[in-house]
């Protein structure tokens, strides 16, 4: 899955902005990366190949659409490493 290998774990210590050349953007802690590892996990609820949502799952979709997530102004580590392990456990389980 892309989202895991191919996205920095780092976090710089500039914030990152829309503005930036391409090979720049790939990083996780931008919130784009976890609207996408959502949409993934989104889409594969609706196709059905997920009929029941894992506690993880669930745990990590609530938080990113959450008013918590969506104000904060800096992703953390933790943040990623949950993301992290949600999509380890999507990629062993389905």
């Amino acid at each position: 899955m892309q989202h895991r290998d191919e996205w920095s774990d780092k976090i710089p210590e500039q914030m990152l902005n829309g503005s930036l050349p391409s090979e720049d953007k790939r990083y996780k802690c931008r919130k784009n990366w976890f609207y996408g590892v959502r949409n993934v996990i989104e889409h594969l609820i609706k196709v059905e190949a997920i009929t029941e949502i894992p506690d993880i799952v669930q745990e990590f979709s609530d938080y990113i659409n959450s008013e918590e997530f969506a104000q904060k102004e800096r992703t953390t580590p933790e943040d990623i490493q949950l993301g992290n392990q949600v999509i380890n456990f999507m990629l062993e389980n389905f």
